[in-house]
């Protein structure tokens, strides 16, 4: 397999001649703890149709993947293997992380073959591969992994195959647990609940409809197709229906279950939500929950503290062990917080005022240049430090 071929995989081309060697595959490896069949889980793509499971996906990519810079002590990631490790020339870092996240995410790991190594052995670029094309099997107490069927080592024994679990990873496995693979039965009952309300909305909202004509025992064809033709354009049209006094019209009803469609839809987001740790809100959904946030800062600001933060952590983590130490990745979730101007110059006022930034610093967090092009300027006395007298900014001596 050529790392051509594994691009063709990623972009769908080779889907269906992979669909029946992988769930062959995947009923032995998928899971933890216990074999899952191919019929007990849900397909990576098919997943994604979802509504709720591809708006978490979707938010924590963005968020985590696109808006926070990475950096190395002080200053921004250097190393090819943290500012852009996709081989791929039209793809950028973020990218990379992007699909390394939606598929621990989806399959409780990410997955990829290095393809080129710094002169240290370190990695230097690794292509993500497809996760349903990674599979292993327990050879007496020593994994061995496979990609697209084909024997791979691990990097780090001297390898090629990159391999990153998710957050949690039960014991005696070597990857994380499949969020979608739990989730399987909420997925479907969310995909069955959506299906049946496009179809009854297809259908103009209208129930089964029995239309009889009460004095004749038959009724003809052509009477019968000409009686359907005239109801069905009036229901289209929202217009009254115009028949005889022989003609009888009795509506089918929808039984109460059928006609919670809606509300099944709504309380299914939650439940997907609840396998991605995020809150519905931030999606679009609704939880039943009356806490409000007093202002976007808030509301973002908790979404770090209890999601975004764990996969920033992982993020970081991952990057980190590419790197040779005491090297370390952090992310910057700055981006997340900076929301509104008011805020961004209070932040860089305190920042400056308590002596934790200098004046240059606190201008750039706002998006301004240095007070002077050499950086040299007078600094005024720190405010609040009179107690209302003296000259030249000097307090005056306490009585």
């Amino acid at each position: 397999m050529g790392l051509r071929d594994i691009a063709a995989v990623l972009t769908g081309q080779r889907a269906e001649q992979r669909s029946d060697s992988t769930s062959s595959l995947l009923a032995g490896f998928l899971g933890a703890g216990g074999v899952v069949s191919a019929q007990q889980s849900i397909g990576y793509e098919s997943a994604q149709t979802h509504g709720a499971v591809y708006g978490c996906v979707d938010l924590l990519v963005r968020l985590v993947g696109w808006q926070m810079p990475a950096y190395i002590g002080d200053t921004p990631a250097r190393p090819t293997v943290v500012a852009n490790p996709h081989p791929d020339p039209q793809m950028s870092g973020e990218h990379w992380r992007s699909q390394a996240l939606e598929s621990v995410m989806l399959r409780g790991y990410a997955a990829g073959l290095v393809t080129s190594f710094e002169p240290s052995g370190w990695p230097r670029k690794i292509l993500p591969l497809h996760p349903d094309l990674v599979t292993w099997w327990d050879d007496n107490g020593r994994w061995r992994w496979y990609a697209d069927g084909k024997p791979v080592e691990l990097w780090q024994e001297g390898g090629s195959l990159w391999v990153a679990p998710s957050l949690r990873v039960s014991p005696g496995q070597p990857v994380g647990r499949s969020v979608i693979g739990h989730a399987a039965a909420k997925i479907r009952l969310g995909m069955s609940a959506t299906k049946f309300g496009r179809d009854y909305f297809d259908a103009q909202g209208q129930p089964v409809s029995h239309l009889k004509l009460t004095d004749q025992p038959n009724v003809g064809q052509s009477v019968a197709a000409e009686v359907k033709s005239r109801y069905q354009q009036a229901v289209r049209s929202r217009e009254p229906l115009v028949t005889g006094n022989a003609w009888e019209l009795n509506m089918i009803s929808v039984n109460a279950e059928e006609s919670q469609f809606l509300e099944t839809i709504s309380a299914n987001v939650a439940d997907v939500c609840m396998f991605f740790g995020v809150p519905p809100e931030a999606i679009g959904g609704s939880s039943g929950d009356s806490m409000t946030y007093a202002n976007v800062e808030g509301r973002n600001l908790a979404l770090l503290t209890n999601t975004v933060g764990a996969w920033m952590a992982w993020l970081e983590a991952v990057y980190s062990m590419l790197l040779p130490r005491p090297q370390r990745v952090s992310l910057d979730p700055e981006a997340l917080l900076r929301t509104s101007v008011p805020t961004l110059f209070n932040t860089a006022n305190v920042g400056f005022a308590s002596g934790l930034l200098e004046r240059d610093e606190g201008r750039a967090m706002i998006g301004y240049g240095p007070a002077r092009p050499d950086g040299d300027f007078k600094q005024p006395a720190s405010p609040g430090v009179t107690n209302g007298g003296g000259g030249g900014g000097e307090p005056t001596p306490n009585p």
